[in-house]
């Protein structure tokens, strides 16, 4: 187990931890599930429903999906961008579909 001499720096690290346990025990369809529920939380928020421009990550299989954002932020216009691969720090417009 990792000392963090910060408490906020131990709750995260505590509840990342907490975070790929429940992940790892996913199936498939539950985080499937998940990155559902979380496009609908969000786009219903004001922010996402003013905002031209998104910036998300492109979940892996063991994360809650964005592609149901991804497909949203897209189908609604909005400027998409997603971490560049191998670059640090570094995002990637993506084009919409035509």
């Amino acid at each position: 187990m990792e000392y963090h001499s910060d408490p906020i720096t131990a709750r995260k690290a505590a509840l990342r931890a907490r975070a790929r346990s429940v992940l790892g025990q996913a199936d498939p369809e539950q985080t499937a599930s998940w990155g559902r529920a979380m496009a609908e939380y969000l786009t219903k928020r004001e922010l996402w429903q003013q905002a031209g421009s998104v910036f998300c990550f492109v979940s892996t299989a063991r994360e809650p999906s964005t592609r149901p954002l991804l497909e949203l932020a897209l189908a609604q216009g909005k400027t998409l961008c997603v971490p560049a691969p191998g670059r640090r720090a570094s995002w990637r417009r993506c084009p919409s579909p035509a």
